[in-house]
């Protein structure tokens, strides 16, 4: 009886290691994507504090179409670092 107690006793113990390995697995993969995409979201607003010194120069018109997918892509950008903070 204590050998079949012993031997649960050391599944358990596998068991949980092996869980515990999967979730930090999965974790660390969650936070690399994360930090990523913060990354990336501070870039694209450096990009915008680049264009707003560019207020003496001559403005480059831009299509409806790409002007509309640029804020687009600001505003999901600008929420997913909200939500992240």
């Amino acid at each position: 009886m204590d050998e079949f107690n012993n031997e649960q006793q050391k599944h358990r113990q596998e068991t949980k290691t092996h869980y515990n390995d999967k979730v930090e697995d999965i974790i660390h993969k969650k936070l690399v994507k994360l930090i990523e995409n913060i990354s990336e979201s501070k870039n694209i607003s450096d990009q915008d504090d680049l264009e707003s010194t560019k207020i003496g120069q001559a403005a480059k018109n831009k299509s409806m179409v790409v002007q509309k997918m640029e804020d687009e892509l600001k505003a999901r950008v600008l929420k997913l670092a909200t939500t992240n903070y």
